[in-house]
Order: C-alpha cells, then structure tokens, then sequence
C-alpha cells in the first residue's frame, strides 16, 4: 500500500527497478556469448520489456486517475505486457529452467503485476466515481421528488385557499391566479397570464397610487396591506383588502410577488352605513342640544321676568291675599324652572357633557340645607320629616356636594309627593370605608314589583293615573341614577304597594379630618343692598335688549347707589365704552345688531381690564366656556340669583380690585 500511497516511495522503486533491468541488458551484452545480429535486437526488445515495472508505477500513480479517454493506452500495455507473460511460459515449458526465468523474466512479470494492480485501482476509483455518481443522482431525484411534492402542496393550497391569490412579477405581469381569484373578479386563469394587472383590475383613476404602493426594495421587506376598489370582469367595483408580499428567489431568477385579497364590500357598505347613521345621530344630538339651548333661552327669557317682577313685588308693602298670589305664581315659576333644569340636565347627561364640581362640604349642613327646603312641603301634608345619623359618622367630606343635594331634593320631593299620611325620614351611614350611604324612607303608596323594574328610566312613572294626580315629567329619578352613577355608585328601591318606598344610593366619599369653610346661608334681600351701598358712586353699563330683563335689574340695584347705564344692543355698548368709563359691564349674550360675544371682544381691544359678566338664558357649559373665550370675567345665567349678583359685584368692585386685580378671572354658579 505504501508503494501507491507515497509517491516519493514510488519513484524511488521504479529507478530501482529500471537501474536492475538496465544492468541485466548491460550484463547480457558483456558476459554472454557473441550472437547474431537478430538475436541483439531480440535482446534489446526484452530489455525494453523489462522497463515495464517503471510503466506499470506510471499507471498505478497517474493513469487510474486519469480520464476514461486514455484508455487505450492502458489496454496496448495491457495487451503488450500479456504478451511478454505468454513468452516467458513458453520458455518454461520448453527450458525448464526456472532460475533463468526468474532473472531474465521476473521483471517483466513484476511489471505485469504492476500494471494489473494500477488497472484493479483504476477500476476501483471508477467504480467509486459511479457510485458517488449513482448517490448524487438519488439525492437529485429524491429532491426533485420532495421538490414537485412542495409545489404540488403549494399549488394545492394556492388553488384551494379562501382568498383570491394573485402571483405577479415585475412590471406586475401575472403569473399565476387561484379559483378564488376567478369567482371574485371573474376572469380565468388562461385570460390574466402574462397580462399587467394593472390594465384590467386597477381602475384607470388609482393605478398610479397602487404603482407607487406596492414598491418593494428587497426580500425581507414587511407585507403591504391596502384596501381599494378593483373591477370585476363585468365592470363592478368591488371593495377589497389586499396582502402583498415578496416570495423568496433564487439566485438569477426574476423576483415574484404574491397578492392575497379578501372581498370586503359588504364590511365597506356596513361601515359605511355605520359612518352615516353615526354622523346622524350626532347630527341629531347637536340639532337637539341646539334646540335645547335655544328652547332654554326662549323659556328662561320670558320666567326671567315672571320671576325677577315677582322678586321685586314681594319686597313691596302688599295686602295679604296680594302676597299670597305672587308667592304662588313665584312657587309655580320656580317648579317650571326645575322642569326645565331636569331637562337640561337630562340633555347633558345624554351627551356626555354633565362633570361633577369636587370639593370639601360639610355632610350635617347639606342635610339641614335638603331638609329645610322640603320642611314647607311636608308640612303643608303634616307629614314628619327627619334626619337620622349612623353613629360616628364624620361631618366634612369630599365630594360634589351640589349634586347630592340634588339627589336626596329629589328624592324627598317624591317621598313628600306621593305620601299623604306618617313621615319621611332621611338616613345616612358609612357603608364601608370611602363610601357613604343615603336613604330615604316614606310612608307613602309604594310601588309594585313591575313598577321598581322602570322607575328610574327616563319620562317613566308609576302609571298614567299617577301623572294624572302628582305631576311630574318623569326624569327625577332617572337623573338620580345617572348623578349617582357618576358619583361611583348605585341607587335602588325596595317598596311595597300601600306600604311605603325606601329609595337608597351608596357613594363613593372621601372623608376630611378637619372643619371645611362653611358656605353662608342666604341673606335677606335688606342686608344685600346695604351691603351693595358701599359700591355707591360706582359706574355700570346693563346691556340688554329685553325690556323687562333691564327693569328687573335695575329695580335689583335700586337703591344701592350704583349708577346703572343701559345699552339695547351690543353695538351701542361698544360705543359708550368707548366715550365712557365704566367700573363693570353687565352683558347679556343673544341680542340684534351684535351679539355679546362680539361686543365683548371689541370692548377688550380698548379696555382689556374692564370686568365684563355675562347675564344669560343659555345655561350649558359649553356657553360659559365660550363666554370667557370672548373676554368674560364671569357668567350668570337668568333668572338671576341676586345674592350671587351682589357677589359678583362685591368681588369685583372691592377696594382691593381698585388696587389692580380688576382683571382676575371670576367663576359663578350654573344652576343645573
């Protein structure tokens, strides 16, 4: 083995071998005897042979391995060295002497053996090179094998998959199309190869759009989503949701695309449809709240008056049968005000609007305040009406005290309303930590258990007999749960019929540790305008357009010393701005000519720290936000409170506001 392995071995054997047989030729030409001429030739021939261990060790190095195209170079050698063989047993069997054989013959026979064993390894390595070539042909055919699976599966997934599939190439040539493709757009699988999608499923308008989409710059680029119309073969417009993706290519292979699309034209008409109504029913809500706001502004204008003269009558010297006239036409004014504040309420609550107006109260003081304004109802009926309060309960909180009030205000109005004979009773306790619990229990007709289902819906009541005998619009209750829901909470009732109602709300409550600032009770209308007499001298400008609306007022300040001016419109305010100074401007907002806004605007362009408030019948914020936009310092809605009145003009014209702070930003009250 070492011979064919290491060729330096190998060389070196067959100089040797080549220098042994040169000598046996020199030998048989020196030391035997002299021949003839022919039998020198004879020698030199079998001298030549006896070379063929060097050619044997050429064909076991180089000629195995070299192409099959030198074969009959090996088969002459073959063949002459056979023929060598033949000779030397011919002289065996004639010259039996085997001594002489192995010297004269022994290289050639070696030669021979050489040469055999070069041919056996170039088969050998022939074999090997088939065998090699027969494995790598297998491994072919098994990968064109596993290969057409792949494509099989491939295809019978393309073909068979619920989305219309679209394999294209560069200038968007399609290459293949799926059945899915042929229901939705119509066109066969023969019609759209080799053809530009773009000429006969983009429509002429958005080609341009869907040629600067779908670039893609490499194989790793993420998927392209789009939604867009395309045609069908029948010229419909059909609303799609295309996927767009790169396939992975070969190395010199042109790139491909596949497309895979969704028919969403009924989600498109649904969606839509959805835009559509979406847009009505906001139209619908603004053209409600419009109506509301306007409504609001027509109703508060003309109860403006009723109540306002009727304030003004009733600080008057009157008859006693007088008296008791206007302060029922005052009730009744007041009771068509709470209508229209439920109503308002009820608007904003619907559209999201209603917020609720944190601070510290104190809980003992609300529920004195809610009781004191429902004593005269009740006591009118006789009926009892009390507080109790869970022991240990704390008295100052957190919370929006203005709407709890509204709650239990209704919520004894409807206990007062609809019991004729016992008590009313108010009972409050903490639930748990961070929550407090409301109730109220009465004595009154109760309620069946089909009617606790609706009570709280909205312009429901008990039955129509009940609308009949009570009154009522039917949102009290409703608004409740909704002030109540905003609070974190929930309301219920349990009732039974001709045994009383007890009506319950838990809240969400932050208790405080220390005594809050307590909110003033109501001064007699005396002590306002003595407190207003030391504004004497002061200059006002009222403007407004409503004839009653400025007789009220005035007859509110008469007396206090303040010097009232009067514009009709907002244009002639802007223009006695400008001639004039005034301490303070009383604007009103809906006017002729100009508006209050506007006037308010142009009254700061020459008197930017002139305070400007808003006297109204719009009562929504969104009016107050607008008000303070134009250049309002504060806003108060009609009828007018006058006790918030004079504090506003006693914030305002303090000697401390004469100081500089005349331009400060003022919050008053929205009733509702």
């Amino acid at each position: 083995m070492s011979l064919v392995s290491d060729k330096r071995i190998s060389y070196a054997y067959a100089w040797a071998l080549s220098a042994i047989a040169l000598a046996f030729v020199l030998a048989q030409f020196l030391f035997l005897p002299a021949v003839e001429t022919i039998d020198y030739i004879a020698l030199i021939a079998e001298g030549i042979v006896c070379l063929f261990p060097w050619a044997g060790l050429f064909v076991v190095e180089h000629l195995h391995e070299a192409p099959s195209a030198y074969w009959p170079l090996k088969t002459a050698l073959f063949f002459l060295l056979l023929s060598n063989l033949a000779d030397a047993l011919d002289e065996v069997l004639f010259q039996p002497d085997l001594v002489r054989i192995l010297i004269e013959d022994g290289l050639s026979v070696l030669g021979f053996a050489l040469l055999v064993y070069g041919l056996m390894r170039w088969v050998r390595y022939n074999q090997s090179i088939l065998n090699e070539t027969h494995a790598a042909l297998r491994a072919e055919a098994l990968s064109r094998e596993r290969l057409e699976a792949s494509q099989r599966r491939y295809r019978t997934l393309f073909q068979s998959a619920a989305s219309a599939g679209v394999i294209w190439g560069e200038g968007f040539i399609v290459t293949d199309w799926n059945q899915r493709a042929e229901a939705i757009f119509g066109w066969s699988r023969q019609e759209v190869l080799g053809r530009s999608f773009l000429d006969f499923m983009i429509p002429p308008a958005q080609r341009q759009a869907v040629t600067a989409r779908l670039q893609f710059t490499g194989t790793g680029d993420p998927p392209i989503q789009s939604i867009n119309q395309n045609l069908t073969k029948d010229g419909q417009l059909r609303w799609c949701e295309w996927f767009n993706t790169a396939l992975p290519a070969m190395a010199g292979t042109p790139r491909e695309f596949i497309s895979l699309a969704n028919d969403v034209t009924e989600r498109h008409e649904l969606e839509r449809a959805l835009r559509r109504a979406k847009d009505q029913a906001e139209q619908a809500t603004r053209a409600k709240s419009d109506f509301l706001a306007n409504m609001s502004h027509e109703i508060r204008t003309p109860m403006s008056g009723i109540i306002g003269l009727t304030q003004l009558a009733l600080q008057t010297e009157l008859p006693p049968p007088q008296r008791d006239y206007l302060e029922k036409i005052d009730s009744s004014a007041k009771a068509l005000q709470a209508i229209l504040n439920d109503l308002l309420d009820m608007s904003k609550i619907e559209a999201g609007k209603l917020t609720l107006s944190k601070g510290e109260f104190d809980l003992f003081e609300l529920l004195d305040r809610t009781v004191g304004l429902a004593e005269p109802a009740a006591r009118d009926k006789q009926l009892t009406l009390n507080i109790e309060r869970a022991p240990g309960l704390g008295q100052y909180w957190h919370g929006d005290g203005l709407r709890i009030a509204q709650v239990l205000h209704n919520l004894l109005h409807n206990a007062i309303k609809f019991t004729a004979t016992g008590a009313v009773r108010i009972k409050v306790s903490q639930s748990r930590p961070g929550r407090v619990r409301f109730e109220v229990l009465d004595t009154g007709i109760g309620l069946t258990a089909e009617q606790q289902l609706s009570i709280f819906d909205a312009f429901v009541q008990a039955d129509a007999s009940v609308a009949r005998r009570f009154g009522g619009t039917g949102l009290g209750l409703a608004i409740c749960k909704q002030l109540v829901a905003l609070m974190d909470g929930e309301i219920w009732v349990e009732s039974e019929t001709g045994k009383g109602s007890r009506f319950s709300f838990d809240i969400a409550l932050d208790e405080r540790p220390r005594p809050v600032t307590q909110t003033p009770r109501a001064k007699p209308w005396v002590q306002l305008k003595e407190s207003l007499r030391r504004l004497g001298g002061r200059r006002l400008l009222l403007v407004e357009d409503n004839a009653i609306n400025r007789d009220i007022v005035l007859g509110l300040l008469e007396g206090t010393g303040l010097e009232v001016e009067v514009a009709e419109d907002g244009e002639l305010a802007v223009a006695k701005c400008r001639d004039r100074a005034y301490d303070l401007v009383l604007m009103d907002i809906r006017m002729p000519v100009m508006d209050g806004y506007e006037a308010s605007r142009q009254i700061r362009q020459t008197a930017p720290d002139l305070p400007i408030i808003a006297l109204t019948a719009h009562a929504f914020p969104e009016d107050a936000d607008r008000a303070r936009a134009a250049g309002m310092n504060a806003y108060l809605t009609k009828p007018i409170d006058f006790e918030q009145l004079c504090g506003l003009l006693l914030s305002t014209l303090s000697p401390a506001t004469e100081q500089g702070d005349g331009g400060r930003e003022l919050h008053a009250p929205t009733p509702g």
